[in-house]
């Protein structure tokens, strides 16, 4: 199958619970298939070291606003660079993807358009089991039975054509919301 996507993320340092969750979505990623290319950016510790272990690409060389934090613009930019994929996905580092992203993402090929998903709370608190036939049945379990009320403002997955404007935003950086409530 051709490359039809590259998705991309900033991630938060790879550390404690943060680093278990993110290394879940990253193994989601990864697990997409052929058709799905992982670009992980940024300079925080465990970066590199995450995405090389998951065969993923690495970018470490984001421009930053005077506080140091990450350019989102930067990284929508870079990633419309790096590949003719038709299609680019902007992730936040926490979310799980299961073939049903795929399915929304076939969905929409040939038109004009912008995908973003309802996101579903799930509480894991360790490294899940892919070697689990059965893994996206049992997350997508958990999100039915464990998802509460979702703030509708947030978008955490924006998947467009790569010739999209979305890939000359003006100077914004990166917020990190991963861990927080409220």
């Amino acid at each position: 199958m051709d490359q039809m996507l590259t998705l991309f993320a900033i991630p938060k340092a790879f550390e404690g619970h943060i680093g278990v969750i993110q290394r879940n979505a990253l193994e989601s990623w990864a697990r997409l298939g052929p058709w799905c290319r992982v670009v992980l950016m940024g300079q925080e510790a465990g970066v590199e070291t995450a995405a090389k272990d998951a065969g993923a690409d690495w970018r470490g060389d984001l421009a930053t606003n005077e506080f140091g934090t990450p350019l989102l613009s930067d990284a929508f930019a870079q990633a419309a660079q790096m590949t003719q994929s038709p299609w680019l996905c902007y992730v936040n580092s926490d979310i799980l993807l299961t073939r049903r992203f795929h399915d929304a993402l076939k969905a929409i090929q040939g038109h004009k358009a912008l995908l973003i998903t309802e996101r579903h709370n799930v509480d894991v608190t360790a490294p899940l089991d892919f070697h689990d036939p059965h893994w996206q049945e049992k997350i997508e379990a958990l999100a039915r039975d464990q998802s509460g009320p979702i703030n509708p403002s947030a978008i955490d997955l924006f998947a467009f054509p790569r010739q999209s404007p979305l890939t000359k935003l003006p100077p914004l950086p990166w917020v990190g919301l991963i861990g927080t409530t409220g």
